[in-house]
Order: structure tokens, then sequence, then C-alpha cells
């Protein structure tokens, strides 16, 4: 069916959309402001887009879920019908084109957008994102899919007093005010799930590794326990990136490495770049067993290994999400066995982890390890057992067959390859595009010929 540039039912994008989209523009930049001073309920936001259309003709829109208060393109204002439910339908010219959208939006309570909590032990506010698949778009206005990575310079607005912690450092002290403002240094290409920012006031713990700075933040009731469990934090941090430097031939591709233990975060961790979000329960309070610090360092390790597989190099589109989370996952059992005192290897993954799997593979809405993924909601339901657990067993097995060095010599050249950009098929146009995953290749066949044949 053509793409007619009518906008999909509901609040999500579908993949011949996304196709068609990053078929029109390329070489995108944003410049996002926002005010987190104005209210308990929403708050200020203000996006500047740059990017190049190749025709002209195409419908172009942006995704946004807020409420829009004025839309310039290209000098000219647009008025508020620009806005059709989640989406902000441009005029596009041939070459450049600027668009500044201003408008406010909604703090979340789900976990994904800009989530809001406020500490019941001492009442301050945290604020924390999370907008992979598809939520980037509800706190600024963006091309809200993975193969249109863009630069981002952050400006954000905090209430005195507050930190705010963000993909790269700020480029200055933060000015003061009513309010105090952090401009940040510009990221380099990210897709918007990986843009990442934390307000409140957190309190910190400071480190470096081989030039690397380290900081560690958490809320003020957690202070304590953050500094007993420090040490251990840091010291699985500095051999993971030793570990994934070595294997990879590659150092750590960012600038800096934060982690952020989010308040009332709803799920394990997340691989933002330069400020990785963990879960709380891995701050821990009191005695624990050592099952509970292996898990933990698992944790940082398969967050730490998206740096280089996922945030540096980026799937195209939500079908090559079982890569991106496999890999890591297998990644992560091989580095704490190799780099730290946690992991007991492949043969405990398969005892402990696999039968999750495999009871997954088993119930009636078990399915292959790789889905085609027709949209943004469809990416929210592959998340499992099967893509994380038994994928990574399908990558072990291939790794096996094909011989360690030889493997790890196919990811390098993936990295080289693809730096800073995306990887996997090239939509509509049916051509493979090269890499470990579903590329050129015997490697790249071989992955995406076993994950289409495995079922779980």
């Amino acid at each position: 069916m053509p793409f007619d540039g009518r906008a999909a039912p509901g609040d999500k994008l579908t993949e011949h959309e996304a196709a068609a989209r990053s078929a029109e523009i390329f070489d995108v930049h944003y410049a996002v402001e926002l005010d987190l001073t104005v209210g308990a309920r929403e708050f200020a936001t203000s996006t500047v887009v740059r990017f190049q259309a190749r025709s002209g003709d195409a419908f172009v829109f942006l995704d946004f879920a807020g409420q829009v208060e004025s839309v310039e393109c290209n000098g000219r204002e647009l008025g508020p019908d620009a806005q059709e439910g989640t989406r902000v339908r441009l005029a596009v010219r041939p070459g450049g084109n600027t668009v500044r959208v201003a408008g406010s939006a909604a703090y979340s309570r789900t976990g994904e957008g800009l989530h809001r909590f406020q500490d019941p032990l001492d009442g301050q506010v945290y604020l924390h994102t999370k907008f992979e698949p598809f939520a980037a778009h509800q706190v600024y206005a963006c091309f809200d899919q993975p193969d249109l990575k863009a630069t981002v310079e952050l400006t954000v607005t905090a209430e005195a007093g507050w930190v705010v912690v963000a993909n790269t450092d700020p480029e200055e002290p933060p000015t003061a005010g009513e309010g105090s403002a952090w401009r940040f240094g510009r990221t380099p290409p990210l897709p918007p799930y990986l843009v990442a920012f934390a307000a409140g006031p957190f309190r910190c713990l400071r480190s470096s590794h081989r030039g690397v700075p380290l900081t560690l933040y958490a809320r003020g009731s957690l202070f304590e326990e953050l500094t007993r469990d420090a040490p251990e934090l840091f010291d699985v941090i500095g051999r993971g990136l030793d570990f994934y430097g070595r294997l990879f031939d590659l150092p750590y591709p960012f600038t800096k490495y934060d982690h952020v233990f989010a308040p009332e975060y709803a799920f394990g961790g997340m691989e933002h770049p330069g400020c990785v979000t963990l879960n709380e329960r891995f701050v821990f309070r009191h005695r624990v067993t050592a099952e509970a610090r292996r898990k933990r360092a698992e944790v940082l390790l398969h967050e730490m290994a998206h740096m280089w597989f996922g945030d540096y190099v980026t799937m195209r589109w939500w079908d090559d999400l079982w890569l991106n989370e496999a890999f890591a996952t297998m990644m992560a059992v091989v580095a704490q066995a190799d780099a730290t005192p946690y992991g007991e290897g492949w043969p405990a993954f398969v005892h402990h982890a696999l039968p999750a799997a495999r009871h997954a593979d088993r119930l009636p809405t078990g399915h292959a390890i790789r889905v085609e993924t027709a949209d943004t909601d469809a990416a929210r339901s592959n998340l499992g057992p099967i893509v994380y657990l038994r994928g990574a067993a399908v990558l072990h097995d291939l790794a096996s067959r094909v011989g360690w060095e030889t493997f790890v010599a196919g990811v390098r050249t993936f990295l080289r390859t693809h730096a800073w950009g995306n990887a996997g098929p090239r939509r509509l146009r049916g051509r493979a595009a090269g890499g470990v995953g579903r590329g050129r290749g015997p490697v790249g066949r071989r992955v995406a010929t076993a994950a289409r044949a495995q079922h779980g």
C-alpha cells in the first residue's frame, strides 16, 4: 500500500511510515529547551530542528505528544492546525529546513516519557526519562525513529539547588536565577530513544577510569547505601570498560559514563550513552546474597555492551531489537566470567536463565526470536525472555560454530563500518546493509537464518 501521509491510529508509528520519512530527510540536528519549573503537572518544551530534505514533495511530520502552542517552518508560522493528534505536519522544501515547535507536555507516572517522583521520606521531587521504543516525542518534538540519528543540544531549566544529568556534560556551570539553566554540550549522533536526562536534588559520588569520568547518582535518602556500594560499582564498571575496549578494539566511545539510580524506575536499566539509568533495587539497603551482586554486575555489563552495540551503532528498525538485546545479554555473560568475580560463564547461564526462555516458548504467546515489527506498539510487545535469553543462545551457538576469534573479528568490522550510524536491512528497497545481525556475508546470513528458524 503506498504511503499517503495519513496518521496511524493512536500514538504509534508504522515501519512503512518510518521508512518513507527516512527516505526523504537526513542530516538532522535538534536544539531542545525544557523548563521544569512551571508546575507539578506539566513542563514547557521547545525544539528547533534543522534537517535536509531530498525532494520537498513527500509528506513530512514531526512526532509530538504534547500541546503545541506555535509551529514555525522555514520562517513561516503554520498555526495550530499543523498538529493532528501526535503529529505536526510540515511544509518542507528541498535542501535545508528549520522548524521550531513550542508548547507544553505532561509529566508521566508510567515510567515512559519524563517520569515524576516525589520522595515520601523528604518530599523531594526527582525526574528521569525513558524513551525506548517510542516516547521521546512525549518530551520534545522529533522524528521519533531509530534510523534518524541526530545531534542534540539540550538546555534544561530546573529548580535552584537541583542537579541535572544528561548524555553530555554541561558546557558551563548552571546559570542562577529563579531556576537554574543547564546547557549541555552537543551529543554525537543519537537516535531519539537514547536521549536522556535526570533532574532533582540528587547526590553523587565521582571517580574516573583511564581518563573516563565516572559518576554515581542517587536520591538523598539512599546516599548512605550508595556510598557503601560505590567501591564495588566502580570496580565492576572499570573492569567492564577495559574488557569491552579490548574485545571490540575500540575505547569507550563517549565522553563520560554516569549511572543514575532512578526512583520508581519501571525497568532494570537503560543504556543511554553517558547517562545510564538503573533501578534503585541495585542500591542494596541491607546485606544481600552473592546472587544479587552477580545480577547487579550482569545488568551493569549488559547496559555497557550497548554503548558499542546499540548506541555507537544502532539498528534501523525495531524488528532488529532482538539482536540488540541478545548481543548485550550474551556479552554480559562473557564479560562477567572473564573480567569480574561475579560470573560463572555460559554453563551457569544455560542452567539458570534458559529455562525461562523455554517456558515462554511453550506458552500460546511463544514466537520466533526475530519477528516482523509493523509498528511501535508491536515493538513494545517484543521484549521478553525469548528475545533476550534464547536470542543470546543463538548468538553463542553462532560464535561457537564460526569460532570465537572469527565472531569477534566480524563484530569489530561491523562497528568500524557503521560507526555512529545505523545497520540492518534497508527498508523499502529490500537491500541488506551489512553487519553481524542481518547483513551481507556468511555471518550475517547465519544469524538471520537462525533467528527466523528458532522458536523461542
